[in-house]
């Protein structure tokens, strides 16, 4: 078996979209490397907002739609050129981005439309692939050795239909022995998040929208790396969105369990999947902000006996684009049996992982994008469900989560809570089944206030603070 070249200490980075945006990010990234040895497997994301106008490629009815995306894609890299201000540097920047364009447009020429299943992912990466030869070019510059790798010879998976995929963990660290051994102590790898293969077809595949997180665990668990860093445009996690709630509070530390919780129920800092391959290998993670290296930050790691806080509130957080689909019963005689439902759901493509029942109700709540054809899904979801009751569907909602630990124990916040919910037209609540979780549905206008005044709620009301002395509401200052 081949081993990676032994370090005294390892460390992966992942840099996300706004991390590549410009060339004086990159340079940012390239200051961040440099300052700290122990970086020794880069992953990067495409440019923030490069993805969305892949998707919107991909959807094209015909090459004249995909062509006017093109231009789009075109007219950004010029602005990225343009934002250079070394002017030696530009024309091995624009070599780069002439060469990827020339080949994007040959991909682009020779497809098909609507493309493929298999074309759609291999359109949907080149974004990342771009990234990763422009900062590799810059670290050059920076006089960085380093080495592109392409992450689909490294992140091996199993393709799971419209769910998603797998990781072969045995076999993406064996792929990671096989490319990585031979590297030398003073050469910087980068390699590309968001990308991996099928194990049995070799198929080119992604790994759905954030992917480049969970693309960065996998190496780091399969590299056993010292710690994962993951560098983006916010200064680490906070008790809620800081661009939404001024008032957010830094939280220093978080466990995984809780960081696995704010990832799935909408907090953006943190992938969902990301928190499983550091987990099981005891990987801290560093969450920081390019743009302020040394400034707040916070770790996500497992905690120590001594070091956790119980009965508090971390977090609120939101998952927006939500849809309720309620199906119901003719009588209370009649029970739903919820596995024959998800199996006819299933036929209509959509995924859920959350849903609450009763004897003659089941809500499921999935994301909307899913149902962007809303009418032609409703009337297949009530096609497959005809012999068993009515079918609603809502969209536009949001999924508003507060997450701790032990809060809900504390009867006064939850009395308080359900007295200010009272006012609003809550269409789903969930509370007492876990001591560390509170969600509800809401229709999307109210989502930003609601988020504000329920945060104040929890950590700027004195009154509430000194009314539960046992209730501990403080977070890292």
């Amino acid at each position: 078996m081949l081993e990676i070249t032994h370090y005294d200490r390892l460390s992966v980075a992942k840099f996300g979209g706004t991390s590549v945006a410009s060339v004086d990010a990159m340079f940012a990234c390239a200051h961040i490397i440099t300052s700290d040895p122990s970086i020794k497997l880069v992953v990067v994301s495409a440019q923030s907002g490069m993805t969305d106008l892949l998707t919107e490629l991909t959807l094209s009815d015909d090459l004249q739609q995909a062509h006017a995306v093109i231009l789009k894609i075109t007219q950004r890299q010029t602005d990225f050129i343009n934002g250079c201000s070394l002017e030696f540097l530009k024309p091995k920047l624009n070599s780069i981005i002439d060469r990827w364009l020339e080949q994007f447009q040959t991909l682009v020429n020779n497809s098909d439309f609507p493309v493929s299943d298999t074309l759609r992912h291999r359109l949907l990466a080149q974004g990342e692939y771009l990234s990763s030869e422009l900062i590799g070019e810059v670290l050059t510059h920076s006089q960085i050795k380093n080495c592109v790798v392409d992450a689909s010879q490294l992140i091996k998976v199993h393709k799971l239909g419209e769910v998603g995929v797998k990781p072969d963990l045995n076999r993406i660290s064996f792929a990671c022995r096989a490319y990585l051994s031979k590297l030398s102590h003073d050469s910087i790898t980068v390699t590309q998040g968001f990308i991996g293969s099928d194990v049995n077809t070799q198929e080119f595949l992604t790994l759905g929208r954030g992917g480049s997180d969970f693309s960065a665990a996998l190496l780091a668990e399969a590299v056993k790396a010292d710690e994962l860093q993951l560098w983006t445009d916010v200064e680490g996690i906070f008790t809620a969105d800081p661009r939404v709630v001024k008032s957010a509070q830094l939280l220093e530390t978080v466990s995984f369990n809780q960081a696995n919780r704010m990832a799935r129920f909408g907090a953006k800092v943190v992938h969902p999947d990301t928190i499983a391959p550091v987990m099981r290998n005891n990987i801290p993670v560093l969450i920081a902000a390019t743009k302020y290296p040394n400034g707040n930050r916070t770790w996500v790691k497992q905690y120590d006996t001594q070091d956790k806080t119980d009965n508090r509130a971390l977090s609120i957080t939101r998952r927006k684009s939500q849809a309720l689909i309620t199906v119901e019963v003719g009588s209370v005689a009649e029970r739903i049996d919820p596995d024959s439902i998800l199996k006819k759901l299933s036929n209509t493509q959509l995924y859920s992982d959350w849903l609450t029942y009763t004897d003659n109700v089941l809500n499921v709540i999935v994301n909307q994008p899913v149902l962007n054809n809303a009418n032609a899904v409703v009337a297949e979801i009530e096609h497959e469900l005809a012999d068993l009751g009515a079918v609603n569907v809502e969209t536009d909602l949001s999924l508003i989560s507060i997450i701790g630990d032990g809060f809900c124990n504390n009867h006064l916040l939850i009395q308080k809570l359900l007295a200010y919910l009272a006012d609003y037209p809550v269409r789903n609540l969930m509370i007492g089944t876990s001591d560390h979780l509170i969600n509800w549905l809401i229709p999307a206008e109210f989502e930003e206030t609601m988020i504000i005044d329920v945060h104040r709620l929890l950590f700027e009301d004195k009154t509430l603070n000194n009314a539960a002395a046992d209730y501990d509401l403080s977070v890292a200052s």
